[in-house]
């Protein structure tokens, strides 16, 4: 939740939107419509998987880019204030692991990082290889990024950038790990520039138009290169990260899809962490498409977009009614902890002077707000993180 007083940006949630948007369109192309299309549909299949490699030196970047920017001016706090930013997304992270570790044991078909055996789930516990790698990565990179504050921020990014490259020549053949590795240095780049940030919202119609040649001239020649994958994410991301967040600050202000963007943005973890099960229960159902001509072309270009929207819906609804039968520790710290960790929060402001002894003790607020207005409306600042 944030503070009163705070302001969140409208169109730092409609990035946040996109990205999960992006996020599921990414799985459903991989994970369901392979299986849900025949093979003659296969080259449909295979232009939609291009599409989605193409967008991911963007999707994942700029997520991880706001995700840091939200968390910069907790990183300036001493840790007492702060615990949540680490408690809560690891415990998420846990909870998750779990209910995919036992929903991977009915549904075997999905192609997933399934945990097999005691070694992989002790692993997962210090290195995420499975699909809820996102949230473990959101703990460890706060404790990275705030580990390492008082280094010069232009080291840390740099540093983080060429470990980021070299996981092309790293020989980890597990994807979730070299994800887990390789994208530390874009929330370091959000969490310690978040001037950066405004810089990219408020590019012109012109300059996006061209980034986005830009990217896609760099993406086709790097693909041809025949360098590693991350390489091209790197470099790719580079162009993607800001002409991602030039597009959705354009975006906040189209009437209807900008606000309906920023919904999503400010529900992104219910959609994050369903929408695996809900693609498998879909991949298990005896639905295919079948057929050659162009009806069956047009219906397997569209499944993907259809495919989207139906398991975003059902994330929303399953969410709703998991709280409603008592299930909201699923999705948010137990109400214990959290009354513990802020009763952490009010003993340490008692004890300190200056502006984390103000009754607020560890409230978010975003930095750089008064620059990133211009590009955004406002939303009420009591609307949830």
């Amino acid at each position: 939740m944030q503070a009163p007083g705070t302001q969140r940006i409208a169109w730092l949630d409609v990035a946040k939107g996109a990205c999960i948007v992006l996020v599921v369109l990414h799985h459903v192309i991989g994970k369901y419509l392979p299986l849900l299309a025949v093979p003659a549909l296969h080259p449909v299949a295979d232009a939609w998987a291009g599409v989605s490699l193409a967008l991911k030196p963007a999707r994942m970047p700029v997520f991880f880019v706001v995700s840091g920017f939200l968390a910069a001016g907790a990183i300036a706090r001493p840790w007492p204030t702060v615990l949540r930013r680490v408690v809560s997304p690891y415990y998420l992270y846990l909870v998750w692991l779990g209910v995919y570790l036992l929903f991977y044991r009915w549904e075997t078909r999905t192609p997933a990082n399934r945990v097999q055996g005691v070694g992989d789930l002790l692993s997962d516990l210090v290195w995420a290889e499975t699909s809820m790698w996102f949230l473990f990565s959101l703990a460890a990179y706060f404790v990275l990024a705030k580990a390492l504050r008082r280094l010069d921020p232009r080291f840390v990014v740099g540093a983080a950038t060429v470990v980021a490259l070299g996981t092309g020549w790293s020989g980890i053949e597990a994807n979730n790990k070299v994800a887990v590795l390789a994208h530390f240095c874009f929330f370091a780049l959000g969490a310690y520039f978040p001037a950066l940030l405004a810089w990219a919202g408020n590019r012109s119609g012109r300059a996006l138009l061209g980034l986005a040649a830009a990217y896609t001239a760099g993406f086709v020649l790097l693909r041809a290169s025949g360098l590693p994958w991350s390489v091209t994410l790197v470099a790719c991301s580079a162009v993607g990260v800001p002409l991602g967040l030039g597009l959705a600050a354009r975006l906040a202000g189209v009437p209807g899809l900008g606000q309906g963007l920023a919904w999503l943005g400010q529900r992104t973890l219910r959609i994050y962490v369903l929408h695996f099960a809900v693609i498998g229960v879909l991949v298990a159902l005896p639905l295919r498409l079948d057929g050659t001509g162009p009806a069956a072309m047009l219906l397997a270009a569209a499944a993907p977009l259809l495919g989207t929207a139906l398991v975003i819906g059902a994330c929303l609804a399953l969410h709703d009614a998991a709280v409603y039968l008592g299930g909201a520790a699923l999705f948010r710290l137990p109400r214990p902890v959290e009354r513990g960790l802020s009763a952490v929060e009010r003993r340490f402001a008692r004890r300190v002077q200056g502006p984390w002894g103000t009754g607020q003790p560890g409230a978010p607020v975003a930095p750089s707000g008064a620059a990133l207005a211009p590009v955004g409306a406002k939303v009420p600042s009591s609307a949830s993180a």
